[in-house]
């Protein structure tokens, strides 16, 4: 009776519908150049990110879907932080985790990551994070934000950065179904070449401010001003690379471990 009555748990654990599968925790990535990643090299990565990652999901598309990630599945050149702060943010939580990815470099926040606009990145990455979802059912967690150089480049939409940044989060928090959903974002500004970026940036200070103040509970920007660059002076380089996914996941991980409290401070 007793093995009788294990075989027909079993049986019933197998069958259980994807709608009763744990969902799986995901962490959606978008930005511009600095999480496109394209002066990184795979050839220079450590061991344990050149390898596809079992435990960490990487949504490749309609196509092909879910796929464990590696740097060749990620885009045709390059890769962001996703590699190392993947790996990490696994290790940190202790279960596998999904990572869903959408940047361009040269973006800005003021028009082309609009949520009001359906038809902008932000709209774009919303369709991504639906289409995703019709694979294996997902739970969103967190989101990780690397911009703000191209909001930099008129007064205009550096003081709008800042209430642009407030509508952008609530967005997020809104079409995700996830009013805890937690924010990190990597500060921008990093540049070896001060007297060119400014030129072409005059008014970075003003969202580096912003991106520091934004007055949310659930949220963190992260210091990068150390990061090491390739030799444009303004982009990182692979092991700067994998160092900023690294302190990333564990800003990630800190946040997630508040339990509740208002979101906004």
């Amino acid at each position: 009776m007793t093995k009788y009555l294990l075989m027909l748990l079993v049986s019933c654990l197998c069958c259980l519908s994807p709608a009763e599968e744990k969902p799986l925790k995901v962490f959606v990535l978008v930005g511009q150049s600095n999480m496109v990643g394209k002066r990184c090299v795979a050839d220079k990565l450590p061991k344990h990110l050149k390898s596809p990652q079992e435990k960490v999901s990487f949504y490749t598309g309609a196509k092909n879907g879910w796929q464990p990630i590696t740097p060749s599945n990620i885009q045709s050149k390059g890769f962001g932080p996703e590699l190392s702060f993947g790996y990490e943010i696994q290790k940190l939580l202790g279960e596998p985790i999904g990572i869903i990815k959408l940047s361009k470099g040269g973006t800005n926040l003021h028009k082309q990551w609009n949520p009001a606009d359906p038809k902008s990145l932000y709209g774009q990455c919303i369709k991504m994070c639906k289409d995703a979802g019709k694979k294996r059912k997902l739970e969103f967690v967190g989101i990780l934000w690397v911009q703000g150089g191209a909001d930099a480049k008129t007064k205009e939409m550096a003081d709008a950065y800042l209430e642009n940044y407030k509508t952008f989060v609530d967005a997020w928090r809104k079409d995700l179904g996830n009013d805890k959903l937690v924010v990190v974002c990597g500060r921008c500004g990093t540049t070896s070449k001060p007297t060119q970026f400014r030129a072409k940036k005059p008014h970075i200070d003003i969202v580096r401010k912003a991106q520091d103040e934004l007055p949310y509970a659930l949220y963190k920007s992260v210091d990068l001003d150390d990061i090491s660059l390739g030799s444009d002076g303004v982009h990182f380089d692979t092991p700067g690379m994998v160092e900023t996914g690294n302190r990333y996941a564990k800003a990630m991980h800190k946040l997630l471990k508040k339990k509740s409290g208002p979101i906004q401070q």
